[in-house]
Parts: structure tokens; C-alpha cells; sequence
């Protein structure tokens, strides 16, 4: 699997990997918001018009508000669902949020969503969400309630990144105090997930399933379990450097680049300022790593060294890496480890490359380095460099049938996108939401405790079932039996969640590129002893 996630940070104004819809018709924003508060007071942004009435149902705010501009009946008033923050519902497909809104009997759940939301609105994030909500509302309508009847479910989805904290906090003051989401779907940076859950998530007792990886802050400050997160954290992805680096030394050593007896010299280059690399570095000096038969932070600086850089990718403006670079040359290691972000490709190992004159490093590169773009243009200016890189991602499944069934459902759902992959822990994270709603049980109102509670009964059980359209009527009755459970393998693989935490734990694998640029992922995976075990089809590396 190769890691595209659109980092979200509040002082950012872009994000990036987005993509056009095609030929889906957007639902267009709003730039009022209301919560049965006289518009033309100004509390709510309003352009005079009158106050929003009392309802009952959904059905009767539609009526009021109108479909280009829909509300939804929340505490007894209407509220408009769309905002300048929040700019389309979900689903998409079909006016499937329409047809979710004129269903009053019972009244739809209403989720939220944090995402990717470029210029026509919906990027590849949300086009994974809405095919999960898509076939749920076409194959089951929606999650069963009371009467043997079904609760549509549809989201509001808001962007991911903010210009000023102030649009952030009114997002998620929309999703959580006016619209009263008990679950959201999140695609935010660490740090901006905390942010969200301290400011009204944990008080209100919002669900929250994050489609990135696991924290240990936010682990720390998630007391009732609301947090769940398909990507395991760095901890647990780092594992795989520990053999790896071992591999890299014995093939170093076999080819005559470093002497039999000679200490090795390895430098570790982490962007501190990305959560995930920032654990993913600890993990490695705090026991993951062995240098010359010790541990990594008991040699030398004669033979590691670890520089702290900022990220390119979170920076105001562009960094200045001089430093760093000048450190790495005289230092000459013979590996280099990324913990890095897109600059020690576009900026770091490029400069190296250029003066290395014999000596260049063998590089061991970061989930967030798998880009063919910087990779490509690596190996154009340095022929023969992809001898010298390996690196370590977030693993997919090794069993590819669910995931290879989901990748042929959203090429036909999205032809415009047809060949786009590597998003299925989007497509995931829905899913695991649905079925968490459904396993709750028949509760009105549905809340972010019952969400948590029904995630714990999708870890094991007699019955085995795959996410998407195929197994949602069979997963739903065995749900429907009290107190039992079942096993949910996503198009990532089994649900290898902590159930105390709600972190995934699942080790990375390891990916190589060849002399054509093609990269090769999951080409060697940690077994059960700790060592790395498959085929490395890039170069000869030497035996596992």
C-alpha cells in the first residue's frame, strides 16, 4: 500500500491529491448557516431571511430550506446542513444524500466526514466514502432499526484544511454542536484530530474514525475508546528497519562497499514536526535499531548520528536544509535512514547524490518518501541509484481479494479514476463506521458511546465477513443476534485493532524500486521471529 493521505494542518491553504469529480453533479455550497436563531441577527452568517421554523422531521426542513440548500431537523429545529466549511454531503453518487434526507421514517443518522475538498468539492478521499455509503444504501438502505426498518445514513463532509484556526473550530462546531453527528470520519493530521477531540468531541462523546494512523497522544487523551485508526501508528511500522538495516549491512558488506571488520556509519533524518515520523524515529533509537551489535543511541557520534529537520510539507515557507546537508557529507554514512517527508527526497538526497564521488550512502526511505514523482526524478539524475534504496510503508493485505474486488467496484463507479489505487484505507474506515452503527443495535438516538461500543463487535466471532456490497446483508443478521460478534477484514486485511486502544497494530512492509521506476510494495513483511521473509525483485539484495 503506498501512503496518500492528504496531511491536513491548520495553517495550511491547500491540500494536496485532489481530483476533479468527473461526472458526478456536486451539490453547490452555502455561505449561511442556521440553528433556529433569527438570520438577520447575524449570529448565524445569515443574508436576512427568517428565522428556521420548528420541526419534527427532515422531511419538513427540506420542504423549508429546499434541496439546492438543505437543512435537517435537529432538537426540534431546522438546521442547514451545507456551510463554507463543510461544502457537499455525502452520498454523492445518485443524490444519495437526497434520497437519505426524504426518508422520515425513521429519520436518517447523520454522520460527519473531514476530508480532502478541492476546488469541485469532492477529492479521492471522499469519492472512498461515498462508493462505501453508496453501496450500503443500495444494498441494505441503511443500518436496521426498530420495526424491521432501515435508518439511511448519509455525511456532511468538511475540509481538511483551514486557512485560520477560526474556520477549523466553526467546522467542527457545525458538525458537533449543530448538527449532533455521534460519528465522524476523519482525514486529519495528528495533531488537528486532538484539536477536534479536546474542543467538543470527548465532552460531547463523538465517534471518531480516523482513515490515518494511531497516536499515542491521542491514545492518551481518548479515555472512553472514541478513537479508532485504520493505519497502525509509527511504532508498529517501524519494526520492519530493525531486520531491514541488518539486510542493508550484510549486502554492504558482501559487495565490497564496507570492509569485513569495518563499523558501519548510520545517520537518521527525522521531520520532528510530523507525529507519526517523529514516533516512528523514537521507536527506532528506543530498541528497534542495532549498530555494530549495540543498541542505536549506545554508539558513538563517530558512527550514528540523528539530525532533527523540519517539515517541508508543514512549513510556512520553504526550509533551509544546508545545514543538514553539510552534516550528512562529512559525516559520510553508509546508510542513511528516512523519517522524513517529501524534502529529503526533493531536496536532501538529491544534494548528497550530487557530491557523494564514491562514497554514496544506501538510503532506507519512509512511508511518506514512496512518491513515484521524487523517486523518478531521483533515478533520472542518478542511474543505478535504485541499487541503493529500500524502504519501509504501511503494509496492505497479503490476501488481495477483498481488496482487488473494492479496486474493480471503484473503477466502474468512477471510470474518470479508473487505475487510481492505494486509497482503501478511506474506503475502510467507512466501512468500519457503517458496520460499528449497525452492531450498536436498534437505538435512537444513536450515539458516539453506542458507535464504540459496536466497533468492539467487529474484532472476533464465529462469522467472517468482508467489507462491501456482497456481505453487508449476512453481516448485518449476524449482527442482529445479541451479544455476538464478528470479524470484519477491510480491503487493508484482518481488523488487527487493539480493542483498549482502538490503534491498529500491524508492522510495515517493504518496498524497493527497479531500474524502470516501477515500484514494488510489500516485497518483504516481518514474520512472527522478527526477521524479514519474500522475494526482493529490485536488485540483488542477498537472503533474507
Amino acid at each position: 500500500m503506498v501512503l496518500n493521505v492528504a496531511r491536513a494542518a491548520r495553517s495550511l491553504a491547500a491540500s494536496a491529491g485532489a481530483v476533479a469529480l468527473g461526472c458526478n453533479v456536486v451539490l453547490g455550497i452555502s455561505d449561511t448557516s442556521y440553528r433556529g436563531e433569527d438570520a438577520t441577527s447575524g449570529q448565524s452568517g445569515g443574508t436576512g431571511a427568517t428565522a428556521a421554523p420548528a420541526c419534527s422531521t427532515n422531511s419538513e426542513c427540506l420542504a423549508w430550506s429546499g434541496e439546492p440548500d438543505p437543512s435537517a431537523c435537529v432538537e426540534g429545529h431546522c438546521v442547514r446542513l451545507i456551510t463554507p466549511e463543510c461544502p457537499a454531503l455525502l452520498p454523492n453518487t445518485r443524490d444519495g444524500w437526497l434520497d437519505a434526507l426524504r426518508h422520515s421514517d425513521p429519520d436518517p443518522v447523520i454522520f460527519g466526514v473531514f476530508g480532502n475538498v478541492p476546488a469541485e468539492l469532492i477529492g479521492l478521499d471522499g469519492l472512498n466514502y461515498d462508493l462505501a455509503l453508496s453501496e450500503a444504501a443500495r444494498t441494505v438502505g441503511g443500518i436496521p432499526a426498530e420495526g424491521d426498518k432501515r435508518r439511511p445514513l448519509l455525511a456532511v463532509l468538511c475540509r481538511n484544511v483551514y486557512h485560520s484556526p477560526e474556520d477549523f473550530d466553526r467546522a467542527i462546531d457545525h458538525l458537533i454542536v449543530e448538527l449532533e453527528v455521534p460519528g465522524i470520519l476523519a482525514a486529519l493530521e495528528s495533531s488537528d484530530l486532538e484539536y477536534a477531540f479536546r474542543r467538543h468531541s470527548a465532552e460531547r462523546q463523538v465517534f471518531i474514525m480516523s482513515a490515518f494512523e494511531a497516536d499515542p497522544s491521542l491514545i492518551a487523551v481518548d479515555e472512553h475508546n472514541l478513537i479508532w485508526h485504520i493505519l497502525p501508528g509509527g511504532a508498529s511500522v517501524a519494526i520492519p528497519y530493525g531486520p531491514l538495516l541488518d539486510r542493508t549491512v550484510a549486502h554492504l558488506r558482501g559487495v565490497g562497499t564496507l570492509g569485513p571488520d569495518e563499523p558501519v556509519r548510520v545517520a537518521l533524518v527525522t521531520t520532528d514536526d510530523v507525529r507519526m515520523l517523529s514516533m516512528m524515529s523514537s521507536a527506532l533509537t528506543s530498541g528497534i535499531l542495532t549498530i555494530n551489535g549495540r543498541p542505536a543511541l549506545e554508539n558513538s557520534s563517530d558512527t550514528f548520528r540523528a539530525v532533527t529537520i523540519e517539515s517541508s510539507e508543514l512549513a510556512s515557507s520553504p526550509p533551509d536544509y544546508t545545514e543538514t546537508i553539510e552534516l550528512l557529507r562529512e559525516f559520510a554514512p553508509h546508510v542513511i535512514i528516512s523519517a522524513a517527508t517529501d524534502e529529503f527526497m526533493d531536496t536532501i538526497a538529491p544534494a548528497l547524490e550530487r557530491t557523494a564521488q564514491g562514497s554514496e550512502p544506501f538510503y532506507l526511505l519512509s512511508p511518506w518518501n514512496v512518491k513515484s514523482d521524487p523517486l523518478g526524478r531521483l533515478l533520472e539524475e542518478n542511474p543505478g541509484i535504485y541499487r541503493r534504496i529500500a524502504g519501509v510503508n504501511f503494509a496492505a493485505a497479503e490476501d488481495r481479494t477483498i481488496y482487488d474486488a473494492y479496486q474493480t467496484r471503484f473503477d466502474a463507479a468512477f471510470p474518470v479514476y479508473a487505475g487510481t489505487r492505494d486509497r482503501e484505507n478511506y474506503y475502510d474506515a467507512a466501512y468500519y463506521l457503517i458496520y460499528a452503527a449497525a452492531a450498536a443495535g436498534k437505538v435512537t438516538p444513536l450515539t458516539g458511546a453506542d458507535l464504540a461500543s459496536g466497533m468492539q463487535r467487529l474484532l472476533s466471532g464465529p462469522y467472517s465477513f468482508g467489507v462491501g456490497p456482497d456481505d453487508l446483508v449476512p453481516g448485518f443478521t449476524a449482527l442482529a443476534e445479541p451479544g455476538s460478534g464478528i470479524v470484519l477484514n477491510g480491503a487493508m486485511g484482518p481488523p488487527d485493532f487493539d480493542p483498549g486502544t482502538g490503534a491498529r497494530v500491524q508492522p510495515g512492509s517493504v518496498w524497493c524500486v527497479d531500474t524502470s521506476g516501477k515500484l514494488h510494495m510489500d516485497v518483504l513483511r516481518v514474520d512472527a521471529t522478527g526477521h524479514l521473509t519474500g522475494d526482493f525483485p529490485c536488485f540483488d539484495f542477498g537472503e533474507p
